[in-house]
């Protein structure tokens, strides 16, 4: 018996972005570290969210990485990142502005096109 289910979610390759994404990081310039996933950084996650934690949370808006980082209190800083050229993939995930992308933080780290303390 095969049970066909949906995705969960839908995997892009980077150059399906034709905009900057945004991520709240701990000060400019960002260090690669700003870039690491739960995972890398050894944070506890619920292990049913492995794909996720892989992955490093990003914005489509500067407005809601803005929101994240004040809330969260551990980033002063927005970087604007553009992914189009990098080999990177990415998801919606979360809510209608977060993304998840899979990538490198050196890759990550060089994606970054300006950064502008909060």
């Amino acid at each position: 018996m095969s049970i066909e289910t949906p995705p969960i979610h839908l995997i892009y390759a980077a150059a399906a972005f034709d905009r900057p994404v945004y991520r709240a990081v701990e000060r400019c310039p960002p260090t690669s570290k700003d870039f690491l996933s739960y995972e890398a950084l050894a944070r506890r996650y619920d292990q049913r969210a492995f794909f996720l934690a892989i992955g490093v949370s990003m914005h489509t808006t500067r407005q809601q990485s803005a929101a994240v980082a004040r809330r969260l209190r551990d980033f002063g800083a927005i970087a604007t990142l553009d992914l189009r050229d990098a080999p990177v993939v990415w998801a919606h995930t979360g809510g209608p502005d977060h993304i998840t992308v899979w990538a490198p933080a050196g890759v990550l780290s060089e994606c970054v096109v300006q950064c502008e303390e909060l």
